[in-house]
């Protein structure tokens, strides 16, 4: 027998955010060891070679052309330019 009509809304209200709450923080502590595997994973590839960027101004007009003529060919610029820069300069001992 309930205590009054207001007591059992309190009680389920109660119930639901306790469920909300719960669900919360499992919701968080996924994300935290989601985050917690990312980073490792990234430490990981950064201890083999960190990427970094390196950025050359060039004329907008051969920017496009160079653009169309990779697509064409199924590869990247960067792919390209490195491939050259190591042939002309060579790599690290």
């Amino acid at each position: 027998m309930s205590n009054g009509k207001y007591t059992d809304i309190f009680q389920s209200t109660n119930q639901e955010k306790s469920k909300k709450v719960e669900s919360e923080s499992s919701r968080a502590v996924k994300e935290e060891k989601s985050k917690a595997v990312k980073k490792e994973k990234s430490k990981v590839v950064k201890e083999e070679r960190e990427i970094v960027n390196m950025c050359i101004k060039v004329d907008k007009r051969l920017r496009r052309h160079w653009q169309s003529e990779v697509k064409k060919r199924d590869t990247t610029i960067t792919a390209i330019i490195v491939e050259h820069l190591k042939e002309e300069l060579g790599e690290p001992d």
